[in-house]
């Protein structure tokens, strides 16, 4: 039975699959991330100091590789018997003739995807990869609305920090243009690599070959999220149940840029959102959108949209346009539609 990896990009529905598509379709056997199946088989893990009893996997040894595929710095080897309760888990999904699946945003921040690859084929042997690309000015924006407009990895004193568009993007700049020790690790502000879709195809390619890389863009599966299944037929060869009750409330949509403006007076009147030792503002925002869930929407989504200077649009068009085109002629994908630097 075929394995699937999901390596979902930040910003690119990746929680709405995870939540929704995966978890509640009767073609696969979703093991996390984000699971309702209890874990078994739990165990502290002393390589990483965490206790693994938690929602997140269907057993504690998928949880394991994530944090040795996150933490490569730390990697030693490969836990006895974690391949072989991977294969177990495998094999429930091939009794119950599904698709296995298994998804987390930190394959796509890697910062040794080479290596990662590796790891991933020595666990699965010959899984397909599903990786959903996003039209990278869409998804900045996107990336700033949610975590770029603060300092977040920051001594505390300084977190919290709002911080304008302009400031964000060139910072983006200057860390992809470093390289080793000199830039920035933290995958806020090393972005622009990890949106570098057609460098983190190529890895992938390279070990899976590309006969089992699955490319598929966002604005598609938003839209329609059954049409991933065409895309996954492409490449798998399985008879795809379609699904039409999906929920759609597990897609987040970004705050705008008039509840951000709301957002700073509140931290500003409080206390600092991001401060452990004043969370008034945190509990004020999360008792108004359980109360009156419509006005919270219509203050902190509603408004004008953030658009991008002309001349960082073009920075990013440079940025990404040959990739894009390498992308689509790779892929046969109609990327000029979704409005792709091409």
């Amino acid at each position: 039975m075929t394995t699937l990896i999901h390596m979902g990009m930040s910003k690119s529905a990746s929680t709405f699959l995870q939540q929704s598509f995966f978890e509640n379709n009767s073609n696969f056997y979703y093991t996390g991330l984000y699971n309702n199946k209890k874990i078994i088989n739990n165990y502290h893990n002393e390589l990483f100091n965490i206790n693994l009893n938690n929602k997140y996997y269907s057993i504690s040894d998928l949880h394991e590789l994530v944090l040795i595929l996150a933490n490569q710095d730390k990697y030693l080897e490969l836990p006895k018997n974690l391949i072989n309760n991977i294969n177990k888990e495998k094999l429930k999904a091939s009794n119950l003739n599904k698709i296995f699946v298994y998804s987390n945003e930190h394959f796509c921040e890697s910062v040794n995807p080479l290596f990662q690859a590796n790891l991933l084929k020595q666990v699965f042997n010959n899984p397909k990869i599903l990786i959903i690309i996003r039209n990278q000015k869409d998804i900045i924006k996107s990336h700033y609305l949610y975590q770029g407009n603060k300092l977040l990895f920051v001594p505390d004193k300084y977190k919290g920090r709002f911080v304008d568009f302009k400031s964000y993007f060139n910072y983006l700049l200057f860390t992809n243009s470093k390289r080793g020790g000199h830039k920035a690790r933290d995958w806020v502000y090393d972005f622009l690599r990890i949106i570098d879709y057609n460098n983190f195809i190529k890895i992938n390619e390279k070990i899976f070959g590309r006969e089992n890389i699955i490319v598929a863009p966002f604005e598609e599966i938003i839209n329609d999220p059954n049409v991933l299944n065409k895309y996954l037929s492409a490449k798998i060869d399985f008879n795809f149940k379609y699904n039409n009750t999906i929920d759609m409330t597990k897609v987040r949509s970004s705050i705008s840029p008039r509840g951000l403006i709301l957002i700073r007076i509140l931290k500003t009147i409080i206390g600092n959102y991001d401060d452990k030792n004043k969370k008034y503002s945190r509990k004020i925002i999360k008792y108004f959108k359980l109360k009156f869930p419509n006005l919270h929407t219509l203050l902190t989504r509603g408004g004008k949209k953030l658009t991008i200077p002309t001349d960082i649009e073009n920075k990013i068009h440079n940025q990404f346009k040959d990739g894009n085109a390498e992308i689509a002629k790779n892929y046969n994908l109609n990327l000029k539609k979704y409005g792709y630097p091409l």
